[in-house]
């Protein structure tokens, strides 16, 4: 069925921007394409400032498939003063847009925000703190008993993670935050080392009671230490592997915890919530992904929705379009 109307897509060349969102330019005049088979007008809109944002608002399209979360206010990519965001702007045009609102955006990309939010709607995640360079003198001050999972607090698609990222005593601690604040200029987000399997899921519409949801175990080759991290660099060199997760009691007991992230931390339309497991088997919500990459191939977003529902990469994008199209999937609550 062809639609009768104008989608931009819309992504930006600005690193900070790119790396919150779901991925390149070169993705998003993918996703265009993909879109121009069904709209009657499919553009691709690269925003680097906030004047571009006016001319898209000003333009006035129908649909605004949203590849990344705000604009800076400031006149650098790494100001952290207030800012512009996308879904906020559409929202006080009268334009629809993909994905969640403001708030649960803003939410999701601070982790400590995001476990806090669990927490506070009974949902389990690892204790955890933030932490900056000098902040604890030795080990008995730490909040938390080693070993430790350390990694950046604002980062996604587990970049700042590597087979590394587990302190086993004060000195890797002290040298990890380091290395974050170094790399990332930012505090890192340490938490209880969960050693057992990794799971991920992905909502894609659904209504409020009965969200759509499609899990995959993620597989990673253990390293001599024995750990099995999935950083960064596994996910670019496609290392890792996924299968769907089997029917049964587990696959309800997963669901069940992701579809509680997703109502605490207000998802609208799709997302990605991530879990992992102690090695007593206890389940743990990691963090949460509402413009989760869409790279055809390997992102886990495409792949959940192909593993547990058939849909093509294709197919999946038109999906995420027409349900803020059509206005079904409003947020969680």
């Amino acid at each position: 069925m062809r639609i009768d109307g104008r989608v931009v897509v819309v992504t930006s060349e600005v690193e900070e921007l790119r790396r919150q969102g779901f991925g390149t330019v070169e993705i998003a005049e993918n996703i265009r394409a993909i879109l121009a088979s069904h709209w009657r007008e499919a553009h691709l809109v690269v925003l680097n400032r906030r004047s571009d944002l006016r001319e898209l608002i000003d333009d006035s399209p129908d649909l605004v498939f949203s590849g990344i979360n705000y604009l800076p206010s400031g006149t650098t990519s790494d100001s952290r003063r207030e800012r512009t965001w996308i879904s906020q702007s559409m929202a006080e045009a009268g334009i629809n847009y993909t994905g969640s609102t403001r708030a649960a955006l803003e939410l999701v990309i601070d982790k400590a925000m995001t476990k806090r939010a669990l927490l506070k709607s009974a949902v389990p995640t690892a204790p955890f703190f933030q932490a900056t360079p000098g902040l604890y003198r030795r080990a008995g001050d730490l909040p938390l008993e080693l070993p430790l999972f350390v990694k950046p607090l604002y980062e996604g698609d587990s970049r700042g993670i590597g087979p590394d990222s587990v302190a086993r005593d004060f000195h890797d601690y002290e040298r990890l935050v380091r290395a974050i604040d170094d790399a990332w200029g930012q505090p890192a987000l340490v938490e209880t080392y969960l050693e057992g399997r990794e799971f991920t899921v992905a909502r894609l519409g659904g209504e409020d009671n009965n969200p759509t949801l499609f899990p995959l175990e993620l597989i990673v080759q253990a390293v001599a230490s024995g750990e099995r991290i999935l950083g960064f660099d596994t996910k670019v060199a496609n290392r890792e592997k996924v299968k769907p997760v089997p029917p049964g009691h587990f696959r309800k007991r997963l669901l069940s915890l992701a579809e509680g992230a997703f109502m605490a931390l207000s998802n609208r339309d799709y997302g990605r919530v991530d879990l992992r497991m102690d090695g007593r088997g206890s389940l743990y919500i990691l963090e949460a992904n509402f413009i989760p990459g869409l790279h055809e191939g390997y992102s886990y977003f495409p792949l959940a929705c192909g593993l547990n529902r058939g849909l093509s990469y294709q197919d999946t994008i038109q999906e995420i379009a027409r349900i803020a199209h059509t206005g079904r999937g409003s947020p969680l609550s």
